[in-house]
């Protein structure tokens, strides 16, 4: 009975290699394996191991895999080094600057009412514009404070500070009428602004 244990146990094991075996083929056929083209014609390819037939790749798809995707034919810009007609990235010509898709003429600039701060400007359409505006800048805001009488009012110019430690002043003078009150409020304020 033992002996017929180990045969039935030593059959089963070599019959493994068998089954295994029968389970996975590897196909030969470069058709099938996706070789389809006699040759390449220049361009990239993988010849297959089995046969004399290529997978090629076209050049467009080799460059865009590289990252030449841009055509670089805008205004103010041109191309360096290219790969199947296209470029990694343009070159901007002077004032033009890179989005990061193409380049456009003083990207990032903007109009400034008053002035632009430091010396980075660019000149579109006879217009200088800047990449950081002049920004004012105050320590005191002012405004007109009216104080009521009996028959009449009375305006007050009242500047608070906006910087921790300076003290708030009202005017001494007052105003009856408020258009003068907010003529010297306009003109206080500006003492305590600056431009930068």
């Amino acid at each position: 009975m033992t002996n017929i244990k180990f045969l039935l146990i030593g059959t089963s094991l070599s019959l493994i290699p068998n089954l295994t075996f029968a389970q996975c083929v590897a196909s030969q056929d470069c058709e099938t394996l996706g070789y389809t083209e006699t040759s390449c014609n220049g361009s990239k390819g993988i010849k297959c191991p089995f046969g004399n037939k290529w997978a090629c790749f076209s050049n467009a798809e080799a460059c865009k895999q590289e990252g030449f995707v841009f055509d670089c034919n805008n205004t103010g810009e041109t191309g360096e080094i290219s790969c199947g007609g296209k470029y990694k990235k343009c070159i901007c010509d002077k004032d033009y600057y890179w989005t990061g898709e193409k380049c456009e003429l003083c990207y990032g600039y903007s109009e400034c009412e008053n002035g632009c701060r430091g010396s980075d400007t660019c000149s579109k359409n006879g217009k200088t514009l800047c990449r950081t505006c002049l920004q004012k800048t105050c320590s005191h805001y002012c405004y007109c404070s009216i104080i009521g009488f009996t028959g009449h009012v009375e305006y007050y110019v009242v500047c608070n500070s906006s910087l921790p430690g300076e003290s708030s002043f009202k005017s001494s003078k007052s105003y009856r009428d408020k258009s003068d009150c907010e003529a010297v409020r306009l003109y206080t304020q500006e003492r305590y602004c600056t431009w930068r």
